[in-house]
């Protein structure tokens, strides 16, 4: 171990030796995959259910054909009505279910038609052109299992999903079904394949995401060739921001939708591949991100390929969820490395250590790290281009311009705010070249005639390349037309005035002191002023993006968004950085003092980081949804108003949607009734939706309120917050939209 120079201890790196063991843990991983592959084949054909279908919509009569059935899911009974023609047919599958654990198990069943499940010769769930659940305790080992379905034509639906207790229902594994009685030792290999042949894909993805997301650490961490050294105490930052960032990242899920607005969905990773973003392919977002999703979901696709995974059924959805998820928990880890890296380069290790841990405590970066929203990938991308900014005007290497042109196109592909960040950058570069282009060499900053001319062809190549114009020119344009029309027109909130922007920038100040805690906001702009004053070269370069991005985009669209601020707090927690160093350096006065006032403001903002992983980790929906699966029978019916993001997940508690309509209400006459009241505050300008909701609270509808339930944390600094505690939504923010104030009424007999 080795001090820095400021006193700061730190381990000397050795590159031979994680090098080694990541080819050995690498090697490990491939044998082992090989070998659950070939168990899972081997046991595969060996699984399965007897199947006997006949024709007719009736179970009478000898079966037309007899046939073992390895999946026992839609895909296979609508490929057997093609078989069929399309005739009515029923189909009866006979066998035994390997249970793992003793408990009792919820069993959801769902028909176009018909159909019905017996578990020990006993009718446990039958259904008929609707959905039912069903709990049936079991113990370990195997059951005997009758299925039956009837198709009388049209489109085929069928689903059976089961959970152990009150978890959410998902299918049932292919191995756990057996067409004859197997012995205890083969039972116990099914079951251990099984899950095995689950959790080895999304644990590969995790590890190549690990493995890059350490390289960029140590990239950043350490120096240049001469000198390998990790600081030590960055090195505990990044682990604990890494801990807050991930905790909470399966949040919502599994579901098909999660509960995060506007995340990157697999559904729709699954329609760029399918289309690789030609034929007129276009979204609201850019496409760079979902090739980025896409390729590191190769190993759940890969396992669905060889038959491990159902991609199309809830396991494999949130596998590929989850696989986006832990990119942006990556690319956050980077962000936070970068700007250590960048500040470190520029100024120094200590106000490199204070500006990473000001940027790790942003709230809007902890809630987004832990989802597939394109807010934390745009602006991994975004730092990483103003590391490359200020080094090509430090050292004025080519290179290094060239890479600051593509990794910001890559920003740009990826969302496409970040345009805002460069317009004015682009033109003082531009405009320093050409003013020296006469033969004069230009000073630190600016670019020659012919560094320009190079970036500006990467530039050119790399948006051409990452929007696919060559093959998608009218997806491009239909693009185009969603972002500066009907993507962002809906959502301005103030008039084109002077007043209106008045008023915006007040709410902008607002939003920025909100992401980072008021007391680091307060300190980032005070230290801004005083770097600014003392002409500290990487402060007062930063800040001509930030205010080319106010002014070019959020002065454009007229709606400041807390997450659209994450790329501004980057050049105010540098300055922090930078302020803070000096103001607790050694022999400062009152320095015992001074730091403990900066160690409480940290830690504030490390309390809300920390009170937001606990209200994601204990979020009131999971209380509602175990609140409702315990009173939820086979006849039960449960209903919700709003869409599922806001409310428990369909998919672990059966619902149906209802509008705000008194009489719809009524003609569905559901047992239960789910609301969640800060959504419904939404636009109360309609007298329908008063009335709907004064019906309900006032009894009249014939409902009940028997729960109202947000989780409390009595030591949290967010229940000082209202936006936290309140029951109207911040509109700025979707990281209110964790915990939220959930009502349900029971129907009044």
């Amino acid at each position: 171990m080795m001090p820095l120079d400021d006193g700061t201890p730190v381990v000397r790196a050795r590159t031979r030796r994680p090098i080694a063991i990541s080819i050995f843990l690498l090697t490990c991983a491939a044998v082992l995959t090989a070998a659950v592959v070939y168990a899972h084949q081997r046991l595969l054909a060996r699984s399965g259910l007897t199947a006997e279908y006949r024709d007719g919509a009736t179970w009478d009569g000898a079966p037309r054909w007899r046939t073992t059935d390895d999946e026992i899911a839609v895909a296979l009974v609508r490929r057997r009505a093609q078989e069929l023609g399309g005739a009515p047919f029923t189909v009866t599958w006979t066998g035994y279910v390997i249970v793992p654990v003793r408990g009792v198990y919820r069993f959801a069943l769902f028909a176009d038609d018909r159909a019905s499940l017996e578990i020990d010769r006993r009718l446990v769930v039958e259904v008929e052109r609707t959905r039912r659940e069903s709990s049936f305790e079991l113990g370990r080992g195997l059951h005997p299992v009758r299925i039956r379905y009837a198709d009388i034509g049209g489109r085929q639906g069928f689903e059976l999903l089961w959970a152990l207790g009150d978890a959410t229902p998902t299918g049932v594994p292919r191995l756990l079904f057996v067409p004859q009685l197997v012995e205890a030792g083969d039972a116990w290999r099914h079951r251990l394949v099984s899950i095995a042949a689950e959790g080895l894909p999304l644990a590969w993805s995790a590890l190549l995401i690990a493995s890059i997301a350490a390289l960029i650490a140590r990239r950043c961490l350490s120096g240049d060739a001469a000198n390998r050294d990790l600081d030590r105490w960055m090195l505990l930052i990044l682990i604990a921001a890494g801990v807050a960032f991930s905790l909470g990242v399966w949040w919502g899920l599994p579901d098909y939708k999660g509960w995060a607005p506007d995340e990157l969905t697999p559904g729709e990773v699954a329609d760029y591949l399918e289309r690789w973003f030609s034929g007129e392919w276009a979204t609201t977002y850019p496409p760079l991100h979902y090739a980025v999703v896409a390729l590191f979901s190769a190993p759940v696709y890969a396992a669905g390929s060889l038959g491990l995974v159902d991609l199309n059924g809830l396991d494999g959805y949130t596998q590929r969820f989850l696989v986006g998820r832990l990119i942006s928990v990556a690319m956050a880890l980077g962000v936070v490395a970068l700007v250590y890296r960048l500040t470190r380069d520029e100024i120094g290790g200590r106000a490199a250590r204070f500006a990473a841990t000001v940027m790790a405590t942003a709230l809007p970066l902890t809630y987004y790290a832990r989802t597939t929203n394109l807010d934390v990938p745009y602006l991994f991308w975004l730092v990483l281009s103003f590391v490359l900014y200020l080094r090509a005007g430090r050292t004025g290497d080519a290179v290094s311009y060239c890479l600051f042109a593509l990794t910001g196109a890559a920003a740009i592909a990826t969302k496409d705010q970040a345009y805002g960040f460069y317009v004015l950058p682009a033109a003082y570069l531009a405009g320093g070249a050409l003013f020296y282009a006469r033969g004069t060499q230009p000073p630190p900053g600016i670019p020659t005639l012919p560094v320009l001319c190079a970036m500006s062809a990467v530039f050119i190549a790399a948006m051409l390349i990452f929007f696919n114009v060559p093959l998608n020119p009218a997806g491009v344009r239909e693009h185009l037309r969603l972002i500066t029309g009907p993507g962002s027109e809906p959502y301005r909130m103030y008039p084109r005035t002077p007043g209106g922007h008045a008023r915006m920038l007040v709410d902008a100040i607002g939003q920025l002191a909100h992401a980072m805690s008021w007391p680091l906001f307060l300190i980032g702009v005070w230290a801004t002023a005083q770097a600014i004053r003392a002409r500290v070269t990487a402060v007062r370069r930063l800040w001509l993006p930030a205010v080319s991005y106010y002014v070019t985009f959020i002065a454009a669209i007229m709606y400041p968004y807390d997450r659209f601020f994450l790329g501004i707090c980057v050049p105010l927690a540098i300055a922090a950085g930078w302020w803070l160093d000096r103001w607790t350096r050694r022999g400062a006065p009152l320095r015992a003092l001074r730091v403990a006032l900066v160690a409480l403001a940290v830690a504030y903002a490390g309390a809300r980081v920390a009170a937001l992983d606990a209200i994601t980790i204990l979020d009131s929906r999971y209380y509602v949804e175990r609140w409702l699966v315990a009173r939820a029978g086979p006849e039960t019916t449960i209903a919700a108003e709003g869409p599922s993001l806001y409310l428990p997940r369909p998919a672990r508690v059966l619902w149906a949607r209802v509008g705000q309509d008194l009489n719809a209400l009524e003609t569905l006459h559901p047992d239960f009734l789910v609301v969640n009241p800060g959504y419904s505050q939404r636009g109360l300008d309609g007298d329908s939706r008063n009335e709907f909701y004064e019906a309900l609270e006032n009894g009249s509808a014939h409902y009940r309120r028997v729960l109202r339930y947000r989780t409390w944390l009595p030591y949290s600094p967010l229940r000082w917050e209202p936006r936290f505690n309140g029951l109207a939504e911040d509109p700025f923010s979707n990281v209110t939209k964790v915990n939220p104030l959930i009502d349900v009424y029971e129907r009044v007999r």
